[in-house]
């Protein structure tokens, strides 16, 4: 193979690239990054001591085998008529990036339950649960990006006993 590949590790941050010997053309290809497990936590999933990164289409780096954040009322429920936030408003230049969403409601009486962008937002995945239903979505390769700073609420419409979970990240947004 012609060229020589040279690793860097610098701060638990390592780069691997091709650079072009004796007169060939510059790859142009792939540059292939990774991060000291240790520094990324228990967000990824990894048998080595680097987690993989990878760049994605609008310039976002993603980690490779990336295991989302999980949140939920575990054994307190909702029981009233309400706005709750699920997940407060990250900082400027942030927003949370859903994967997962579900509610479900144990009580008798048909609540209905709206997910929303802040506490003025536009009401979303509107479902009226009877006793014992369940409403869940799992957005794949589109998760649902919130604006930047702005909070992740559950809207309750009547009284009930609502349990909900949210897979969710943050993301930097571009130009910050």
């Amino acid at each position: 193979m012609a060229g020589t590949t040279y690793a860097n590790a610098i701060s638990g941050f390592v780069g691997l690239s091709k650079h072009p010997q004796n007169g060939e053309v510059a790859d142009k290809g792939l540059l292939l990054f990774g991060v000291r497990k240790d520094s990324v936590g228990g967000l990824v999933y990894y048998n080595s001591d680097y987690a993989p990164l990878l760049v994605g289409k609008t310039g976002e780096l993603k980690v490779i085998g990336h295991t989302p954040r999980s949140v939920s009322n575990d054994d307190t429920a909702i029981t009233t008529a309400t706005t709750t936030t699920l997940i407060g408003a990250p900082s400027d230049f942030h927003a949370i990036r859903v994967y997962f969403i579900m509610a479900s409601n144990t009580s008798a009486t048909i609540t209905q339950v709206s997910w929303q962008e802040g506490t003025a937002g536009v009401r979303k995945y509107r479902k009226p649960l009877t006793q014992n239903a369940s409403f869940e979505r799992a957005f794949g390769n589109t998760p649902w990006d919130l604006p930047a700073g702005t909070a992740l609420v559950l809207r309750t419409g009547q009284a009930g006993n609502i349990y909900w979970t949210v897979e969710y990240d943050y993301i930097k947004i571009a130009g910050a």
